[in-house]
């Protein structure tokens, strides 16, 4: 479920973002969850922490325990690691992220060819669903969870 309406630059009413947000909760309480933040690497802005600081608001707290992020343009890093990225950055905003997400986090490059970019989608809901199926056998929150096998 894309949601980029419900947490800033909507023309949507009151009225209808309230329904979009009431709509979201109602799909995450049935189906397995995991939150993917999409940012693009070397570029976690305010806005981005304005939209996490959202989803937490709207999801609870533990929505950081079931959010992922997710780095767009990888091809930026060269030769080099995502995790020593993360590691280095400047930008402490996001590495604080990070750590509260679990150090749940991939990267896809923009530029990949079609095949790669594939292989890509597939490692990103691989690593979604083995989220959601782990953190099924925590505590309950605002959420139901549940796991097929």
């Amino acid at each position: 479920m894309d949601t980029p309406a419900i947490f800033g630059g909507s023309q949507w009413d009151e009225q209808r973002l309230v329904e979009e947000c009431k709509r979201c909760l109602r799909f995450a309480a049935r189906e397995p969850c995991v939150l993917v933040l999409v940012t693009q690497l070397g570029r976690y802005t305010r806005e981005d922490r304005e939209v996490q600081k959202s989803v937490q608001k709207l999801f609870g707290k533990g929505a950081k325990k079931r959010m992922m992020v997710v780095f767009t343009r990888k091809e930026d890093l060269g030769g080099g690691s995502l995790d020593e990225y993360v590691k280095m950055t400047d930008n402490g905003a996001l590495r604080k992220l990070v750590k509260a997400c679990g150090k749940q986090y991939c990267a896809v490059s923009n530029r990949a060819p079609r095949q790669d970019r594939d292989v890509q989608a597939d490692e990103v809901l691989e690593k979604a669903v083995s989220i959601a199926c782990r953190k099924r056998e925590g505590p309950r929150q605002k959420w139901g969870w549940l796991c097929l096998p």
